[in-house]
């Protein structure tokens, strides 16, 4: 209580405001001594030096900011996204020059892309409950393979195969390329990778469909999903996903193709993820 002179201020403005709780507290006999305690020890830490009190407010503040102001804690760790893998290449010479590129790169505003405008409206949402806070979880044809349920993941550096699936394909003439780089999760914990694969992989339905080559890093963990398609996906096919929405929209030409979500296998896919962590 000594150290935290706000807390006191508050709970002696809410003793002042209650007569029935002042008239217990009177009664004790350590509440005056203790009030008095207590406002010789505010006294000190208004006379402190500014750094011996990382609390206090900044003096040369206005009084109303003061009061609105609390202290930042400090980080206790960093909470990533999936990161890693051979995206900007598979050592750190490779990444370094990946991002010395990128500093240096100019941007020529010159070039004009063409293509529809991919945009999001009332009309995608009908259907969709309201409020709802599904993942967007998609099938597609993987090395002409349907292969259901796949994560949208617009915060993954790579397109992950999990071993269980690709188990499943016969992948012919496609040899898995070694991976040095390790994956790391959200929590940091680094995952090796058995290795990567080139894969065409085909997004939309009929004349609005788009297939590309896909780098897919394999990975072999227990996972809910089949595949998690990251933003390398989102770059090669220029997509725009939207979880509120549950689509995934891409140019097909002067076309828009349509990936639609599934909020049944979504939320299914959840129960089960939470189960295996």
């Amino acid at each position: 209580m000594e150290d935290c002179s706000q807390l006191d201020q508050e709970i002696e403005r809410i003793i002042q405001q209650h007569s029935e709780i002042k008239n217990i507290l009177t009664r004790q006999e350590g509440y005056h001594h203790n009030k008095r305690q207590r406002g010789r020890s505010r006294q000190r830490a208004r006379t402190a030096p500014p750094h011996e009190d990382f609390n206090r407010p900044n003096q040369d503040q206005p009084r109303d900011d003061r009061a609105h102001q609390r202290p930042v804690p400090p980080a206790r760790e960093i909470i990533n996204m999936i990161s890693g893998g051979p995206t900007d290449g598979d050592s750190n010479r490779a990444r370094k020059t990946s991002s010395k590129k990128f500093i240096n790169m100019e941007i020529d505003n010159q070039i004009v892309h063409t293509g529809p405008t991919l945009s999001f409206g009332p009309e995608d949402l009908r259907g969709i409950p309201s409020n709802h806070n599904d993942a967007l979880v998609i099938r597609a044809m993987v090395a002409n393979y349907d292969v259901a349920p796949i994560f949208m993941d617009s915060g993954s550096s790579v397109n992950v195969l999990f071993q269980e699936s690709i188990n499943q394909m016969d992948l012919g003439q496609n040899k898995m390329e070694p991976v040095v780089t390790s994956l790391f999760g959200f929590t940091g914990h680094a995952i090796c990778p058995v290795g990567l694969v080139h894969l065409p992989l085909t997004l939309g339905k009929s004349n609005a469909c788009k297939t590309r080559i896909v780098s897919f890093i394999i990975v072999d963990a227990p996972s809910s999903y089949n595949a998690i398609l990251g933003r390398p996906v989102m770059t090669t096919f220029m997509a725009v996903a939207s979880a509120l929405h549950q689509k995934m929209k891409f140019p097909v030409g002067d076309e828009v193709g349509e990936v639609q979500g599934d909020q049944v296998i979504a939320r299914k896919c959840y129960v089960e993820e939470v189960r295996i962590e």
